[in-house]
């Protein structure tokens, strides 16, 4: 996780649920998989974040490290049915510690979804992945060929927000501090 502003969450939940001397850092992950921008589907997140935890481990050569990963995603719940999420996935190598979390899901529009399907050509080569442009890029502009416009802006329906990160990152915490617990009184 390598945005500063989820690392914040990030230390935030950790202090929370009990860790206040921990040292984080956000570090850049990158995948062995490529993998579309617009990730679609559980497998593909999962697998996606699991890399990001293996690679991240492997650059630190730390066993010491608690790695936790993040990887946003849209899926089809039900015919039609689109949401917006992400899973968020820690490892303790040292403790033999590894837990998911899933952030809330939010409604994705059909216009948004139809949208980022239409810019999508019918040949690109990720598509088994996802799709060739981002959610928070809905709004890019079509004249321009095989190329999105980045549009920097957060609302619940765009991007996974602070409030519904925050809350699985809370979650990961206290489910690690748990596991912990677990493990000093076995």
């Amino acid at each position: 996780m390598a945005n500063p502003k989820i690392v914040h969450v990030l230390r935030e939940a950790f202090c929370d649920a009990g860790f206040s001397k921990l040292t984080m850092s956000g570090f850049d992950a990158a995948n062995n998989t490529h993998f579309a921008p617009q990730i679609v589907g559980y497998p593909c997140a999962i697998q996606s974040a699991k890399e990001k935890l293996e690679n991240t481990l492997y650059q630190m050569q730390n066993s010491e490290c608690i790695v936790v990963s993040f990887q946003d995603f849209i899926a089809e719940f039900t015919t039609d049915n689109w949401f917006e999420l992400a899973v968020v996935m820690l490892k303790d190598k040292e403790n033999q510690i590894e837990l998911s979390v899933f952030t809330e899901a939010v409604p994705v529009s059909n216009q948004d979804l139809g949208q980022l399907q239409e810019f999508t050509p019918s040949d690109y080569p990720l598509k088994w992945s996802g799709l060739s442009c981002r959610l928070a890029e809905k709004n890019f502009n079509f004249n321009q060929p095989q190329a999105c416009t980045y549009l920097s802006y957060e609302t619940a329906e765009t991007l996974v927000s602070h409030a519904r990160l925050s809350h699985a990152l809370k979650t990961i915490a206290l489910l690690y501090k748990n596991k912990l617990i677990s493990k000093i009184n076995y």
